[in-house]
């Protein structure tokens, strides 16, 4: 089944509540174009200090990282950006609905690298939403993504290490609350396209997206 995103619409950002999860939600559009001030502001990224504390921050130890559990590793996760919500089938059969979002946060192939100044000012448009007053006692899971390139493992390790570099830049160049998240890495099992056709749909799944789940 392949998805597609609905036009862009320039809005404030939205909460979605489903199933007892409610989302983020910045917009239907995954891709959007940059005025030259929204480009100004993604090179604030610069900041010394500041990559001093994400450096700490990627340093954390292994066990600060929660993998997906068995269930969740059993399950099918098929993504539709279009309705905001991923269609769960679990092993034995049965579905459910969960809302989501998709941020446009996107990588560069094989790496933990933002791709472009759109994901970082969309990561920086993240950030003040998480640092509301009305969300002090909310808490988010940060899930990364892969494509299919790559062996299972490589990917694994690689997802994690997206979702890692989001926590990183999210606590310490923005200022997030830590307790406010936790950390997946999906690797490529749980795809937004599929099947990947093109290098496009290729760069759609190398991706972070933020749940909220309480």
């Amino acid at each position: 089944m392949r998805t597609t995103t609905a036009p862009f619409r320039s809005r404030a950002p939205d909460l979605l509540t489903r199933n007892g999860r409610s989302c983020i939600l910045f917009g239907t559009a995954v891709f959007c174009t940059l005025a030259l001030s929204d480009i100004g502001q993604a090179q604030d990224f610069s900041n010394l200090e500041n990559a001093a504390k994400v450096e700490k921050l990627e340093t954390l130890p292994a066990q600060d990282f929660k993998s997906p559990s068995a269930a969740d590793i059993r399950s099918t996760r098929t993504y539709l950006p279009d309705r905001g919500v991923v269609i769960v089938e679990e092993a034995d059969g049965t579905k459910k609905e969960e809302p989501y979002v998709i941020l446009p946060i996107l990588f560069k192939l094989d790496s933990d690298e933002l791709l472009n100044a759109q994901s970082q000012l969309n990561l920086k448009k993240l950030a003040e939403f998480l640092k509301q007053p009305s969300l002090r006692e909310a808490r988010f899971c940060i899930e990364g993504h892969t494509s299919t390139e790559g062996t299972h493992e490589h990917n694994m390790d690689l997802s994690k290490r997206r979702s890692d570099r989001v926590f990183a830049l999210l606590i310490g160049r923005f200022g997030v609350t830590p307790y406010h998240l936790h950390r997946e890495g999906f690797g490529p099992d749980a795809p937004e396209v599929k099947p990947e056709l093109t290098e496009q749909d290729r760069q759609r799944n190398r991706r972070v997206l933020v749940v909220r789940e309480q």
